[in-house]
């Protein structure tokens, strides 16, 4: 009878030690589950963060245009854009789109896409953006 309570006592400890394995595994499933969840909407946190940001970027790149575009003929050519750059507001706000403004002809070369000695509103952006990628 001692030998079978013996028995009996091992296969309880042993059932209690499985199910206590098994309820800890689950919950260490639930909690990988959760920290994916939780990686996967950061993920697109951060896709939609980028996005604003560039969102903003091409809005103030556009303001800079604007106000770089005295004559209001859509286009700038070099010397336009040489003699907005001394007023210290129009170099600070070229600044924020983190350009640096001392290099004016060679940025102004990189910016027209079609070789044509001026920029427009569109060359202007996406030069913005590609030398924003580059710094």
């Amino acid at each position: 009878v001692s030998e079978l309570e013996a028995i009996g006592q091992i296969g309880f400890i042993m059932f209690i030690a499985f199910t206590h394995i098994a309820l800890l595994n689950t919950v260490t499933a639930v909690f990988i589950k959760v920290a994916f969840y939780q990686l996967e909407r950061d993920r697109e946190f951060v896709v939609q963060q980028e996005l604003d940001d560039k969102k903003e970027y091409l809005s103030t790149s556009k303001r800079v245009f604007a106000q770089l575009d005295e004559d209001g003929s859509g286009e700038l050519v070099v010397e336009e854009l040489m003699q907005r750059l001394e007023d210290p507001k129009v170099a600070a706000y070229f600044g924020k789109l983190g350009l640096d403004a001392h290099d004016v002809e060679k940025l102004f070369i990189l910016m027209d896409e079609g070789r044509d000695g001026s920029i427009d509103l569109k060359e202007f952006m996406m030069g913005c953006l590609r030398l924003r990628g580059l710094a």
